[in-house]
């Protein structure tokens, strides 16, 4: 769901809701220090096959970002509870150039390849602060698939996630699915060119030259003395690297200077 439709909709003061949290929206963003492949399995080493010839192994992005598009309902999440824990201009929203900012290591384990399936498993915690919520922690795990079921070397993926959000007295939870912006033709898939973008995330812009993006939606929940409340929604949004130069690109939207501090010539160095 885009931005703007989200930006539209008004949480209201809704009902308790006991049970597991429903899906959700996650997106992590990927940039090297070097990413480390176990294994390099592509279209254009292994031919259209490369799924099933690709054998186990793990992807390791070492700092990776996080960008949320976060709704807050405030007037709920203080009743239920039963505390002020924001400041009185603090609306709930943090979107757009607002957006909160995590980073951290993210790892992916793939099994071999079977059947024009890798099946794929995602763990990462990230941090990060802002300036009405505090420190953040992001917190997620979850199952996977790499799958190029009618056989012509193109592959969709996708993540099924877990996640927490940690702020001061501040917990929240949620579930959901993350999908690829574009085909694979590889893994690790920083190391091959992939398909043509067809899903438009937000903040990828910011990007362009990465490898693949992965995005979603949904909704954030809390729980108080057992019972699940629904107080929010979310945006989030994980790009793959390679990204040259990311430092001048976060720097423009953010203001946050060579944060990343990674040029194409500093790549080529670790390389040699």
């Amino acid at each position: 769901m885009a931005i703007a439709s989200w930006s539209r909709q008004i949480l209201g003061k809704a009902t308790p809701i006991v049970g597991a949290a429903t899906l959700g929206a996650i997106a992590l963003v990927g940039v090297p220090e070097s990413a480390q492949a176990a294994a390099d399995c592509s279209l254009g080493k292994d031919g259209v096959n490369w799924v099933n010839e690709c054998p186990e192994g793990r992807d390791y992005f070492p700092n990776s970002w996080a960008f949320i598009d976060l709704w807050l309902d405030v007037p709920l999440l203080e009743e239920i509870l039963q505390q002020d824990i924001f400041p009185e201009n603090f609306t709930g929203h943090r979107v757009g150039d607002n957006a909160l900012m995590l980073s951290g290591p993210v790892v992916v384990d793939r099994e071999e390849g079977e059947n024009g399936i890798i099946k794929t498993v995602l763990n990462h915690t990230l941090t990060g602060s802002d300036n009405f919520l505090g420190d953040i922690s992001l917190s997620a795990s979850g199952t996977g698939k790499i799958q190029d079921l009618d056989g012509d070397g193109m592959a969709d993926s996708f993540f099924d996630v877990d996640f927490s959000i940690d702020a001061g007295s501040l917990s929240l939870f949620g579930s959901t699915t993350i999908v690829g912006d574009r085909q694979l033709k590889g893994v690790s898939p920083d190391m091959v060119e992939n398909g043509a973008v067809e899903i438009e995330c937000p903040h990828a812009d910011l990007f362009p030259d990465a490898a693949i993006t992965y995005c979603g939606d949904g909704l954030l929940f809390t729980e108080v003395d057992g019972i699940v409340y629904q107080v929010g929604q979310l945006n989030e949004t994980h790009i793959v690297h390679p990204v040259p130069e990311p430092g001048t690109a976060i720097a423009s939207i953010f203001g946050l200077g060579a944060i990343l501090g990674f040029t194409k010539k500093r790549l080529a160095k670790q390389d040699k």
